[in-house]
């Protein structure tokens, strides 16, 4: 987790708007590294989110995690809320 923090920093600190989606504005290489750990690191096994691990960043960072789109069987995607902007993953 503490890489992923490391990264979102070093590759998003310039940006400065919070509404836009992160794959919008940063190199795709980039985006790919950032939602590949999320998913590592978000989602347990079975599919189910990692809530242990998205109570863990929110204290780390105060950084949001929750559900992007969603069915009957919960969430497909998720978003993390970052000051610089949003990095969807799933």
């Amino acid at each position: 987790m503490d890489e992923l923090i490391e990264l979102i920093n070093k590759y998003c600190s310039h940006l400065t708007d919070p509404s836009r989606y992160l794959h919008e504005v940063i190199n795709e290489d980039k985006h790919g590294e950032l939602e590949d750990m999320c998913c590592d690191i978000f989602i347990a096994e079975g599919g189910v989110p990692n809530f242990s691990a998205i109570r863990r960043l929110a204290e780390k960072t105060n950084f949001k995690v929750g559900p992007g789109e969603q069915d009957s069987f919960g969430w497909l995607t998720g978003v993390v809320h970052t000051p610089y902007g949003k990095l969807v993953y799933g």
